[in-house]
């Protein structure tokens, strides 16, 4: 497994450091190719100046036969053009100084070969010197270095700054081959994996993963590698002493002159403190959602015993019309804890899906008025609405009242009918529409000045949730409620 495996761009890291390091990685493993070439196309050269020694003519670079009195004996068609004064100038030529010192080195050692470098105005050169005794000469190639030098110079510049970078870094800072190989490991590691850079140079990254993250590391990464899309990836790495560090790593990938893959640069963060703190926050919020749960579970249970006390009382009332108050008391307290029991059975502990609490309250309402089906069918257009604890407790109990009015008094002597409740999303708002197609309200009724209870309950509620309330009388009696900002 190769980068494929181990590669991801994006993450925490403060993107401004993160592309500074990745410029300077990439403007290194530049300077780095460009200074092998230079050193093998001196190889090379070294490696031709005898082969081409034989045909000065053609050789590229600038070639000098001084003899052991130090006369220019020849020039090649380079030597020439480089220096057109070396003729005129002779040994006081600059790059012809100090041979006497050289010739005497070569008497008195035996050496047959010198190198040496010369600066000639702003350009730098290298010189180097075969003594021929035989021919009492001295022949020098010479070669422009100026450039290669600059690279060197720039290189050791880069490098500085980016062990200033990397060596300063609370991340790991690594750079990869493109079998996931770590080429470079910033000394941080030994901080935060207990590693030094040493140990790891030269073994795949791989090697420190966790086990059951390795496919998904490969997933994700393999994704990241197709879309070129940036990305973060969360993963465990094993410290020497044998635990492992939850890091998040991000990075790029690098390649050569050629726009051939041949690396990645990735930047990791110790993010166990973090994880930790996830953890701890996710257990303390668990142990909360089962206490509030408890909390509901407990509230539902207490307004059942109310209602249950509301009920053994009602049996020793003799009165119809107080028998009915009671009754009514008890639907009331009953929508109440349905909310508290639904919001206990819901796996969100903050809203209820109010179709079903709905659908249940007017099963509890049929059971109580005595209807069936066959006599008030019962319609319900309610989808996707989810209210809160006290906005579905405040609905509820409109609700409640609603239908109840019309179980009570809309479908005298055993009158057919329908009863419907409409929710619609409108916005931010809700629509509710609660009608029946019963008898209806008196005409001469004001439901703001009524003595009934139930109808001051319904405009009261209206009010108390920023409700504008309507009243249809046209067929039966039909309330459209419009409330606002619930959703």
């Amino acid at each position: 497994m190769g980068l494929d495996a181990f590669f991801n761009r994006g993450g925490n890291t403060d993107d401004r450091d993160r592309d500074r390091l990745i410029s300077e990685i990439e403007e290194l493993q530049r300077q780095v190719r460009s200074l092998k070439e230079a050193e093998e196309n001196r190889k090379n050269a070294d490696a031709e100046i005898f082969n081409l020694a034989s045909f000065p003519e053609q050789y590229p670079n600038p070639i000098i036969e001084i003899s052991s009195a130090f006369e220019v004996r020849y020039l090649n068609p380079a030597a020439k053009k480089e220096f057109p004064d070396l003729l005129r100038k002779g040994r006081k030529h600059p790059a012809l100084r100090d041979l006497d010192r050289i010739i005497a080195r070569f008497q008195s050692t035996g050496e047959q070969s010198v190198q040496r470098e010369l600066e000639i105005g702003d350009l730098l050169y290298k010189e180097s010197i075969y003594y021929l005794p035989g021919n009492q000469a001295m022949r020098i190639f010479i070669k422009d270095i100026t450039e290669q030098r600059r690279l060197e110079i720039a290189f050791k510049e880069s490098e500085k700054r980016l062990r200033m970078i990397t060596d300063n870094m609370m991340d790991v800072v690594s750079v990869t081959d493109i079998a996931a190989r770590y080429q470079y490991i910033s000394p941080s590691a030994e901080r935060v994996l207990g590693y030094k850079p040493e140990e790891m140079i030269g073994k795949p990254a791989l090697f420190y993963m966790h086990p059951l993250d390795a496919p998904r590391v490969a997933a994700v990464i393999q994704e990241h590698l197709s879309k070129g899309l940036p990305g973060r990836i969360v993963l465990r790495f094993r410290h020497k002493d044998g635990h492992y560090v939850w890091l998040e790593a991000a990075g790029d990938l690098l390649y050569d002159d050629n726009g051939k893959l041949s690396g990645a640069i990735l930047s990791s963060r110790d993010i166990s403190d973090r994880k930790a703190a996830e953890e701890q926050l996710n257990s303390s919020l668990k142990e909360k959602e089962v206490l509030l749960k408890e909390i509901h579970h407990r509230v539902k249970n207490n307004l059942q015993i109310i209602s249950s006390l509301l009920n053994l009382q009602s049996a020793y009332i003799k009165d119809d019309r107080d028998r009915h108050i009671f009754k009514d008391c008890q639907n009331r307290v009953r929508s109440m804890a349905l909310v508290h029991e639904k919001l206990y059975r819901s796996e969100s502990l903050s809203k209820i899906d109010f179709a079903e609490y709905i659908r249940s309250l007017s099963g509890t309402l049929y059971n109580s008025y005595g209807a069936t089906q066959d006599q008030v069918r019962f319609d319900l257009d309610v989808k996707d609405i989810f209210l809160d604890v006290d906005a579905a407790i405040h609905c509820g109990l409109l609700v409640n009242e609603i239908i109840s009015n019309s179980f009570k008094h809309a479908f005298p002597g055993g009158r057919k009918g329908r009863v419907w409740v409409e929710m619609k999303v409108d916005g931010n708002d809700i629509d509710m529409v609660i009608g029946d197609d019963g008898v209806g309200l008196p005409e001469d009724m004001d439901i703001y000045k009524t003595g009934t209870l139930g109808i001051q309950l319904v405009t009261s509620l209206a009010a108390q949730i920023g409700g504008d309330l309507e009243l249809d009388r046209s067929e039966g009696t039909v309330y459209r409620i419009r409330l606002r900002e619930l959703k």
